[in-house]
């Protein structure tokens, strides 16, 4: 039986932060594949991501193909709604049959804000639940979750911050990977005033 993991989010950018998750989580979860899923309408960050969905897939697409184990999926690839995490799972569920364990990879701070998401009860019937910790959350994950934990230095880092940095005129160069480093710099919806 194949073991996968699931990564979403809005990788606006993708940067190191979520490799290390992807890849700490592959290798003591023991997972076959860990699918990189860009959301394509993030729900829970407000006025939407700086820059197109395609655009944060082709980065996916780009990093996953360098990686034994990643895979870049277009799961969450519907334009004009929200990508709720319990309909890609219930959708990468009956693509799988019954063929998979599934894990859903999350930072703490998410975890937490997992009773605010649509369906928190049927994410946990889904799939089972892997944590890494992030800064100012370690050690909150919840009990009402079970969840297995993906053991790591606690990693800073955030898009935000990269935004930030690139809206500031600075290299991001160490913080996102080697390969999208050029597109990430050059990208407009990084370099404006605004996103």
């Amino acid at each position: 039986m194949k073991r996968i993991g699931f990564l979403g989010g809005s990788f606006d950018p993708l940067h190191l932060g979520h490799l290390w998750i992807a890849l700490l989580a592959r290798e003591q979860l023991s997972l076959d594949l860990v699918l990189l899923v860009p959301a394509s309408v993030p729900p829970h960050k407000g006025t939407g991501t700086s820059a197109p969905y395609r655009f944060r897939l082709g980065l996916a697409e780009r990093v996953a193909a360098q990686r034994e184990g990643l895979v870049a999926s277009s799961l969450e690839s519907e334009q004009d709604r929200p990508s709720y995490t319990v309909d890609s799972l219930t959708r990468l569920r009956r693509e799988l049959g019954g063929e998979a364990e599934v894990w859903l990879l999350l930072g703490s701070d998410s975890l937490e804000e997992l009773p605010m998401w649509k369906r928190p009860e049927r994410i946990a019937e889904l799939a089972r639940l892997a944590v890494y910790d992030r800064p100012g959350h370690q050690g909150s994950a919840s009990a009402r979750y079970p969840t297995d934990r993906i053991e790591g230095p606690v990693c800073t880092l955030s898009s935000t911050w990269i935004r930030d940095r690139l809206r500031g005129g600075r290299s991001v160069a160490g913080f996102v990977p080697d390969e999208i480093l050029s597109e990430v710099e050059g990208c407009p919806h990084y370099r404006g005033s605004s996103g």
